[in-house]
């Protein structure tokens, strides 16, 4: 990751030490970037999946933590979780030049649409929708080497 990031791109939240009301703190974030205001991607409005768990939309929980392989659970993720106020800025500012996007068709045969803010190992991923919206599915950090060029891969093959 580079030193200096642009002006755009918020600070990393500082979440440590983890405390029992940090994802509270974390949710009323994500309520206002994505509940009360929507992000916009080229003009159109970014759609959010209200469907719930455990009392918050599934999608924070996407953008807060990640599930532990063996057992299915979703464990905090600092590096999701310090990046939340990413989300909403990276789909917004898809010209300045620290951000790829494009879309690819998935193995559903669905166009998915990135938005890749490779420098900073951080990656939006949204369904493209037949209205040319989006619907917001999850960002994360690209922690392993592999998957950055995975990336790279879909990029190079990209649709469009």
């Amino acid at each position: 990751m580079t030193d200096s990031k642009p002006d755009w791109l918020p600070n990393l939240l500082k979440l440590m030490p983890w405390k029992s009301n940090t994802y509270e703190i974390l949710y009323k974030l994500f309520q206002i970037d994505f509940i009360k205001s929507r992000p916009i991607y080229r003009g159109k409005k970014i759609s959010v999946p209200l469907e719930k768990e455990d009392d918050k939309e599934k999608l924070f929980w996407h953008l807060v933590s990640k599930e532990e392989k063996e057992t299915g659970e979703r464990l905090p993720d600092l590096c999701r979780s310090e990046r939340l106020l990413w989300t909403k800025p990276a789909i917004e500012h898809v010209d300045e030049p620290e951000i790829i996007d494009w879309d690819d068709e998935d193995n559903k045969k669905r166009i998915i649409t990135y938005v890749w803010l490779k420098e900073y190992d951080f990656i939006v991923i949204m369904k493209k929708l037949k209205n040319e919206k989006r619907l917001l599915l999850t960002a994360y950090c690209i922690e392993y080497n592999h998957t950055r060029r995975y990336f790279e891969r879909k990029y190079r093959n990209r649709i469009i």
